[in-house]
């Protein structure tokens, strides 16, 4: 009797397996198949399963690369189109096959940033830059959320660590200035429509002696104003300080009251 509803559990357990085969469940077909096995291990059915379904395995392991870049692909295309639900919909499948695809994520993180939730693309981001921090693209991506953030100095601190490596980079040079130049309107030293000159120093030295020069330059102006009141265009209103960046640099802001042609 006991052997008859082992047999009976067992007949029910293959049918199981081979309804799976069809359905192309592979992982369900060895499921089924090692409950058989535990129950009889010489079963020549389960074991011709689990063969089969290791097989498929196998293959599909050769396949997903070729399955994810195909996703990727039109991932980016849609991304192109500006069609973010499709993106969404797509690296969703990448990242189920493959949490850590930093194509997908970067892919979701430019998502994030069409809706304007920069948080949450920063969490992408930096889940890229955790694995790889000199990464160019999420360096670069990461830059452009700190710009939608107004966070100018994560902004120059993305741009700098690509120029690390890259010192021609244009995108990331053009990230630095607009960094610099939002980060001295956010200190108030000028008002917008002046014009800034921004200059890099490597000695504190060569800084004061430009600054003095100016400061004399300034103070010739401003004697001469009663003789000739435009010269009050002209007028130096901020001549230098040293900023906060890492590692510390001085940098050199001249700001005028109107705007002048070097």
């Amino acid at each position: 009797m006991a052997e008859s509803r082992q047999q009976s559990l067992i007949d029910g357990l293959l049918d199981e397996a081979e309804n799976a085969v069809v359905a192309g469940d592979w992982a369900r077909v060895a499921t089924h198949a090692r409950s058989v096995l535990a129950l009889q291990p010489d079963q020549p059915d389960a074991l011709a399963l689990l063969e089969a379904a290791s097989r498929a395995e196998s293959d599909r392991q050769t396949d997903l690369p070729r399955e994810i870049d195909a996703l990727l692909k039109k991932a980016e295309i849609a991304a192109d189109a500006d069609d973010w639900d499709e993106v969404d919909s797509l690296t969703d499948q990448v990242l189920a096959i493959d949490p850590e695809n930093v194509r997908a994520l970067l892919l979701v993180a430019e998502s994030e940033i069409d809706i304007e939730d920069f948080d949450a693309a920063r969490a992408f981001i930096d889940q890229v830059l955790d694995s790889d921090p000199t990464n160019r693209e999420a360096l670069l991506t990461g830059a452009e959320v700190a710009r939608g953030a107004a966070d100018w100095v994560r902004m120059r601190s993305m741009a700098q660590a690509v120029l690390t490596r890259y010192p021609a980079d244009k995108e990331a040079t053009a990230f630095l200035y607009e960094s610099k130049d939002n980060e001295v309107q956010r200190l108030g030293k000028y008002a917008p429509g002046q014009t800034v000159l921004i200059r890099e120093y490597k000695t504190q030295d060569e800084f004061q002696r430009d600054a003095a020069l100016l400061r004399m330059a300034d103070w010739r102006v401003a004697s001469s104003l009663s003789r000739y009141p435009r010269a009050g265009c002209m007028r130096i209103l901020t001549l230098g300080f040293w900023t906060l960046v890492f590692p510390p640099k001085p940098v050199l802001i001249v700001t005028y009251e109107r705007d002048v042609k070097f």
